[in-house]
């Protein structure tokens, strides 16, 4: 009930009561009348006063438990995986020799060559000399060894190609063991000297000189060059 009712209803009641003690012609107690209003006017609004709601509980909120962590393992690295050394083939070549002291033999890569015997070779090529020492003097690779000059020429005897090298392994196209092979195809078919290559028979001559001047050694290696057509 508003404001403006429980007014109008108040001053109802009191004109009522204004009205009834006028008919009676006899004074009532104020008191008595007060008391009869305020009665009216509460059991009035009691009754019109809406029924009370009752406010359902509210459920605490649930606490959330804690999730238990499992530590992880610690993750363990990858390892890294080594190659493993290739192992190139070595192939002991037939050629005649002139030892003074001076020991070795001819060797050449056996991935290289089409054929040992006799030794043919294709667009690569390599050989070297190994245990080249002198045994008086020692018995490491290159003991009493000087140098060794590596001579090539072609069927008509002209020199294609020389190299000197000073320590092992002794390459007749340079380089440390196991000899790369030169690549005719990779340079154009020209021999390291700049000079072309015309495949067919060649001999290679091989000199080692000792630190003592009465050491020496000469081998001579006779090969082929073949080319696909």
């Amino acid at each position: 009930m508003t404001n403006l009712n429980r007014k109008s209803l108040l001053c109802l009641l009191i004109m009522l009561g204004l009205l009834m003690l006028g008919c009676s012609g006899e004074a009532a107690p104020t008191p008595d009348l007060t008391a009869i209003i305020e009665e009216a006017v509460s059991a009035e609004l009691t009754r019109l006063a809406p029924p009370a709601t009752a406010i359902a509980a509210t459920d605490p909120t649930p606490t959330l438990a804690a999730v238990a962590t499992t530590a992880l393992p610690p993750v363990e690295p990858t390892p890294t995986l080594v190659p493993s050394p290739t192992i190139v083939p070595i192939v002991i070549q037939t050629a005649s020799a002139d030892r003074q002291g001076i020991e070795g033999d001819v060797f050449s890569r056996g991935d290289v060559q089409i054929s040992a015997s006799p030794a043919i070779y294709g667009d690569k090529i390599t050989f070297f000399l190994v245990g080249a020492v002198d045994a008086a003097l020692g018995i490491d690779e290159g003991s009493g060894v000087l140098n060794v000059e590596f001579s090539i020429f072609d069927a008509a005897g002209n020199l294609v190609y020389q190299k000197v090298e000073t320590t092992p392994a002794y390459c007749a196209f340079g380089g440390d063991f196991p000899c790369e092979p030169h690549d005719f195809a990779q340079n154009n078919y020209l021999w390291p000297s700049g000079l072309p290559l015309e495949p067919g028979n060649f001999t290679a001559e091989i000199v080692a000189i000792g630190t003592n001047p009465a050491s020496s050694a000469t081998w001579t290696y006779e090969f082929q060059i073949q080319l696909d057509p």
